[in-house]
């Protein structure tokens, strides 16, 4: 069985949603970047290599929201997290591959290094990756800065993981300031995240830094963890932002 069960439209171009229990045709639908659902009834294991599933037409059919959230991350269209005055901030994808290189090489002082290295090709593939499971995976990570009306990549801002091991070594590292910008509800190691965020050089001294940072804190799905930015001591930019923040800054 396969078939067509919803369908969405973007940037005046119509995506349609698969439903099969094929496993020939799922892997070509993947394979060509159709969006697509495997009806896994009776708890089908040869289907398992697909990331997403239903068990009935029915239940899913129920949840709309859940599928358009598969056709976005089969497609590389990026969901828009918060708004603010001045910003729109998304989801990276594939298509800011190029514009997310040039920021990470134009402020490589910032002392937010990019986790996205090697090649243009390269880094095109390690953002999809990354929009298509990362942020359903953790519910958070890093979001391109827009102004708001204007298709341009002005900064990315956003958070990752941090273990407690790597806060105590970065916590020691005389060449580094930090700072706790939000208390968690729990003292627990994996509820911590480290902050980043880098802006274009066009775009600085406009507050723009600190009003994306506001906003990503304010997300529901970061409201349980303690946030630690982190800033190279000889960086005055990086330093002053941390010095806005509340609680104290802390000087290793």
């Amino acid at each position: 069985m396969k078939k067509l069960i919803h369908s969405l439209e973007y940037d005046g171009k119509k995506y349609d949603l698969m439903l099969s229990d094929e496993p020939d045709h799922i892997r070509d639908c993947l394979k060509k970047n159709i969006p697509v659902i495997a009806l896994t009834v009776n708890g089908r294991g040869d289907l398992g290599f697909a990331p997403w599933a239903a068990e009935s037409e029915e239940s899913l059919l129920s949840d709309v929201p859940y599928m358009e959230n598969v056709i976005m991350r089969s497609v590389g269209i990026p969901e828009t997290v918060c708004m603010t005055e001045r910003l729109q901030i998304r989801e990276l994808c594939t298509g800011d591959a190029l514009n997310v290189r040039r920021l990470f090489d134009d402020a490589s002082d910032g002392g937010f290094i990019s986790p996205w290295k090697g090649s243009a090709d390269e880094t095109a593939a390690l953002l999809k990756e990354y929009h298509r499971y990362y942020y359903d995976m953790y519910g958070y990570g890093y979001y391109g800065i827009e102004l708001k009306g204007k298709k341009e990549l002005i900064g990315i801002a956003g958070f990752k993981g941090i273990s407690e091991e790597e806060f105590e070594q970065k916590k020691q590292d005389k060449a580094l300031v930090f700072k706790e910008i939000k208390t968690g509800t729990a003292d627990r190691s994996d509820n911590m995240l480290e902050m980043g965020y880098i802006i274009a050089a066009p775009f600085r001294r406009k507050g723009y830094a600190a009003e994306a940072v506001g906003a990503l804190l304010a997300m529901e799905n970061v409201s349980g963890y303690s946030v630690y930015a982190f800033s190279d001591a000889k960086n005055p930019e990086g330093k002053g932002f941390l010095l806005a923040q509340d609680p104290g800054l802390h000087i290793s």
